[in-house]
């Protein structure tokens, strides 16, 4: 099981105390952990699982804006001292994840360490944000879906994981026919594998060079050694 590199990074002593206050949970694939304008149940940090910040829209439309994997934690709303979530959050993809008490979450924030950690990590995920709009404006969905695929890689250590087509074209903000044949295009390139809801990545280093430049950011964005926290 991967580890969440977020809290690996901090100092051992400060580590140690943020576990204490930290419960194993499992969570299912779905599972809505966070609704906007809704208070936090919850502080997730993912050790396996997959969490997307959705945007949901009055005509029904839904369109990821934010990946939270093994790297990071839900509730920067929080980290800001917000009760209620900002965004509506949930499971796309199940697994382990360590989860804390909103009211411990705020106590653990006194330490100056695990606020300059928590918000070196939330500044990275706002410029990754505004990234992705980019993202969605300029770049062709092929290029997406590959850079998609390929973060959902990252923060879950896996190249095989389950995903529709319905949902990829909810989370691209796109119609299904476009995604179909994007991984059509995948496949037959050998880049990638899709069968029965499941998604397996084949040539990886050839993935890469098929996704929008943004892989390329977000990925030298996203340098666990940027946190400051250090052992």
């Amino acid at each position: 099981m991967p580890e969440n590199s977020l809290l690996e990074s901090l100092p051992p002593d400060l580590k140690q105390r943020i576990m204490s206050d930290l419960k194993p949970v499992e969570m299912p694939a779905h599972e809505v952990i966070a609704e906007r304008g809704k208070p936090f149940q919850g502080i997730y940090f993912p050790r396996g699982c997959l969490i997307s910040v959705v945007v949901n829209f009055e005509n029904g439309s839904t369109i990821e804006a934010e990946l939270v994997g093994k790297d990071g934690y839900t509730g920067i709303a929080a980290l800001l001292g917000r009760e209620n979530a900002t965004s509506d959050m949930f499971v796309q993809v199940a697994g382990a994840a360590l989860r804390m008490e909103r009211k411990d979450f705020q106590f653990h924030l006194n330490d100056e360490r695990f606020r300059a950690t928590l918000g070196a990590y939330s500044a990275t995920a706002f410029s990754i944000v505004g990234q992705l709009a980019g993202c969605v404006a300029f770049h062709p969905v092929e290029q997406r879906l590959a850079r998609w695929l390929l973060m959902v890689r990252d923060r879950i250590d896996s190249t095989e994981f389950p995903l529709t087509q319905d949902f990829i074209a909810v989370m691209l903000g796109v119609y299904r026919p476009t995604v179909t044949t994007s991984v059509r295009t995948l496949e037959r390139a050998g880049l990638i594998e899709h069968r029965r809801g499941m998604i397996r990545i084949i040539d990886g280093e050839a993935l890469e060079q098929a996704a929008c430049e943004c892989y390329q950011v977000i990925r030298d964005a996203e340098n666990p050694a940027q946190y400051g926290g250090g052992n």
